[in-house]
């Protein structure tokens, strides 16, 4: 799988606090300071670190500086500045001999105008997302069936039936790829597939679609079923920011009912990421079954 946004910003944050060169410590020292409520002291900080990171070259902290200085915005509820800042980073992404790629950004991008019902632009984000996954060899089908699937929303919100109609077609065909595809999930592009049609009038092909996915269920096998769950702690800088949105995580369920291989999908920042994982290690599985003998499944998990 290929290595999501969220991880990339982790394991940043991970080398800030583990590292203690000048650079480091300025975004370290920021974090703390944003994180107790001192936005101007955290901002002059956030600013000169990425005036630093221009200067040495380091896109890599150069574009996490600008993520820090999107969550700063939305703590103070400029998304006008939010938005500015994350698109900020995909320039920096963009630059001639960029190690990083768009993916670093893009997905954070589609949950900031997510949250802020920015749909028109939410859409051409996840266009630009699928075909990035499109394009990666190092992709899965969990990642082309989760943003395909979102995109068809997107683009139903603005009224665009036909490439909404698309978009859910090629979710439902990665999804059919999956080993043990979800039956949540699939309802989901399902639904989202019928609604586009409605809107075309084409109640033909929904009588079909209908049939078709009816006698293409395979029988005798059960997905995984959630015995019991842990909740998912907001984090004070997303409960503060009001960064609603959700976590898509993708994991294993192996044969005793384990979690296994848990990564993010779809993050929304704030430290959320962190948190759904945390969370989702402590859920209990039945594990799924084919014809009664327990068998490892896919799984995927959405925390809001």
């Amino acid at each position: 799988m290929h290595k999501t946004a969220a991880c990339f910003f982790i394991a940043l944050s991970a080398l800030a606090q583990s590292n203690s060169s000048p650079l480091d410590l300025l975004l370290q020292k920021g974090a703390e300071e944003m994180s107790r409520g001192d936005l101007s002291t955290a901002e002059a900080d956030f600013t000169a670190a990425l005036s630093e990171s221009q200067s040495q070259q380091d896109q890599a902290h150069e574009v996490y500086a600008d993520y820090h200085l999107f969550m700063l915005s939305e703590l103070r509820h400029s998304p006008a500045a939010a938005e500015k800042w994350l698109l900020n980073g995909l320039a920096t992404c963009r630059k001639p001999g960029s190690r990083l790629t768009t993916i670093s950004v893009l997905p954070y991008l589609h949950s900031f105008y997510a949250r802020h019902r920015m749909w028109a632009q939410d859409a051409a984000t996840l266009q630009s997302i699928v075909g990035f996954y499109s394009a990666d060899q190092s992709a899965n089908v969990v990642q082309l069936a989760v943003y395909s699937r979102l995109l068809g929303d997107a683009l139903m919100k603005i009224h665009e039936y036909p490439a909404a109609e698309k978009a859910f077609h090629s979710a439902l065909s990665f999804a059919d790829q999956f080993e043990i595809s979800e039956r949540g999930e699939r309802a989901s592009d399902e639904r989202g597939l019928i609604a586009a049609l409605e809107k075309e009038g084409k109640k033909d092909q929904i009588k079909d679609l209908k049939a078709s996915r009816a006698s293409s269920l395979k029988t005798g096998i059960e997905p995984p079923q959630l015995v019991s769950r842990a909740p998912v702690i907001i984090a004070d800088l997303a409960a503060k920011a009001n960064a609603t949105g959700q976590v898509i995580l993708s994991a294993t369920i192996s044969e005793a009912g384990e979690i296994k291989d848990v990564s993010t999908v779809v993050p929304v920042g704030f430290g959320m990421e962190r948190n759904a994982i945390d969370a989702v290690r402590l859920w209990k599985f039945k594990p799924a079954s084919d014809k009664g003998k327990p068998i490892s499944a896919g799984l995927q998990s959405q925390s809001s």
